[in-house]
Order: C-alpha cells, then sequence, then structure tokens
C-alpha cells in the first residue's frame, strides 16, 4: 500500500513530460523554420519580369531569365540588364558646328542590348561605353552643320545621330539604338554674345532659345515667331531696320 502514492505521482508525471515533449518540437520547428528562411534568403533569389541577368560564376557567364535562381555568396558576379530599351542622357554636350558656331545640346538615347553576353564581356573589358560613344558621335553630327541647320532642324539632329550611332555600334553586335530623343538644343553665350555684336539689317537671334532669324518679310510686323521654338519675338523698327526689343 506505501507504493500507491509513488505511483500515481509518475501517472501524474506523464502529461508534464509530453508537454515538455511537445513544446520543445514546436521550438525545435520555428528554429527550423527561421533557420530554413536564412538559407533561402542567402542561396536563392527571384529574376524579376522584364530583366535578364548575366551571372559569372568561376569565369563563366550564363544568362539567367526571369524566375527563382540558385546563387553562391561572394561568388556569384550579376549583371542585371532590362528587357525593354534604356535610357541614356547625354546632357550639356559642348559642340561646334561648321560656322563656326558653339551649341550645348540635351538628349536621350534609348538603347537595348541585343546579345546579353556579348554586352556583358565588353562592358567588363571597358570596350563598350555607350555615353562616352554618344558624346563623341554627336560633337561629330554637329561639327558637319551649320548653326541655323542645328537650331531648326532637332529632328534631322536625332535622325543623323541615331543612324550614325548604330553604324557604330554595328561591330560590337551587343547593343542596338531603338530612338533619339533631342531635348533641348541653344546656342552657348560665347555664340549669342558673337551674334549681338554683329548685328545685320533685318536680322537677329531668338531670346530664349538663340536660334537666328532674318528679316525676309517682317519690315513693319511687330514681333515674328521663331522657327524653331515658337517663341514670339517683339520687334522694334527704326530706320527700316528690325531687331529685336528689349525692355
Amino acid at each position: 500500500m506505501r507504493g500507491l502514492p509513488d505511483r500515481q505521482a509518475s501517472f501524474l508525471d506523464i502529461p508534464m513530460m509530453m508537454f515538455s515533449l511537445i513544446s520543445g518540437l514546436f521550438v525545435f520547428a520555428i528554429l527550423g523554420l527561421l533557420g530554413a528562411a536564412v538559407l533561402v534568403g542567402l542561396f536563392l533569389e527571384k529574376v524579376p519580369d522584364g530583366e535578364q541577368w548575366v551571372v559569372t560564376r568561376f569565369d563563366q557567364a550564363s544568362l539567367v531569365g526571369p524566375g527563382w535562381r540558385l546563387r553562391l555568396p561572394l561568388v556569384d558576379q550579376v549583371m542585371r540588364l532590362s528587357s525593354q530599351p534604356v535610357a541614356t542622357r547625354v546632357q550639356d554636350q559642348l559642340c561646334t558646328t561648321k560656322d563656326p558656331a558653339r551649341v550645348i545640346v540635351h538628349l536621350i538615347v534609348y538603347s537595348r542590348v541585343t546579345d546579353p553576353l556579348r554586352y556583358a564581356a565588353q562592358v567588363k573589358n571597358q570596350r563598350l561605353d555607350l555615353s562616352a560613344l554618344a558624346s563623341s558621335t554627336l560633337k561629330e553630327i554637329v561639327s558637319e552643320l551649320l548653326l541655323d541647320e542645328v537650331l531648326s532642324g532637332r529632328e534631322k539632329l536625332g535622325e543623323l545621330f541615331c543612324k550614325r550611332l548604330n553604324q557604330k555600334l554595328v561591330s560590337t553586335q551587343a547593343l542596338q539604338i531603338v530612338s533619339v530623343q533631342v531635348n533641348g538644343v541653344g546656342a552657348s553665350k560665347e555664340t549669342l554674345a558673337k551674334l549681338a555684336r554683329s548685328p545685320a539689317a533685318g536680322s537677329g537671334s531668338c531670346p530664349s532659345c538663340g536660334a537666328p532669324f532674318h528679316g525676309d518679310g517682317i519690315r513693319g510686323r511687330k514681333s515674328i515667331t521663331c522657327a524653331y521654338c515658337g517663341f514670339e519675338i517683339p520687334l522694334i523698327v527704326e530706320n527700316n531696320h528690325a531687331g529685336i526689343h528689349s525692355h
């Protein structure tokens, strides 16, 4: 009879042991899930839609499309490329025309990668720099045009630039110019100063964009519309000579 209390106590310990076991398993499961999440974050990553990645692993490059991929931290080198045209801004380019006169041009180049692996290799080896190539090509084209042609022919300038730049990129076999947007063309301060120092009867330059205008058919008119930017230029007529009205 004396052993009954000990036997009852052992029966009471069983639920406590079960609870401890379940609690331990629950904590272990949580830790396992956390560990799995850390491993997934370290070794798995998703390539977004609309992108292609060039992954270099142990000096071997491969192309990876949208979806999940296995990565090796500190080993993989990734170059992310868009499947859509990418904009490259070419701003504040000081160019010299055929006249010669100095103009400032701002434009945006939209390009698409046609061969990701070849493109990545050329960029890595510094054989392809679109921004520098676009800048030199723009200055080359402007040097072949007169000031009037540059200031009043924004579309023509963009077409010539796009065609010439694509011709230079043919050898790379990796990049193609889709379109070019010329955002602004204007005479430099130096050119505007020269125009101001040498006025001609019935001629001048637009105070908005710097484009020159000539006096054909403006006698007796109070203003003239700039053919390039559309600015309404106020005129003053004295002794049959037209010029820009200033206040």
